[in-house]
């Protein structure tokens, strides 16, 4: 399907429009994962990535793609080291516990 949609944008010479929809179909996953397992930081990021899909639309194409990947990181790889270590911590309590 993205692979139609960029076929038909480039191709009618709108090829700009293409990365905010990128950025836009990038957080509605982020937003969705974080509503269901009750992770702020993901809705955040999520809430984040949008903003910038349509702060993007105004930018040239090169710092599009810069979009892309501070979206990268603010919706995915933050959050997902905010629950690592989460995760950590919730293990080192059942050891202290389990002992």
């Amino acid at each position: 399907m993205m692979g139609i949609l960029w076929y038909t944008l480039v191709f009618n010479g709108q090829y700009q429009i293409y990365y905010s929809l990128l950025l836009m179909l990038y957080a509605m996953p982020a937003i969705l994962s974080g509503v269901i397992l009750k992770i702020k930081s993901l809705v955040f990021g999520g809430i984040a990535a949008m903003v910038m899909s349509v702060v993007s639309n105004h930018l040239p194409p090169a710092y599009q793609l810069l979009m892309i990947s501070a979206a990268v990181l603010v919706a995915w790889i933050i959050p997902g080291y905010q629950i690592q270590g989460r995760f950590k911590r919730q293990q080192a309590q059942h050891k202290l516990y389990s002992n």
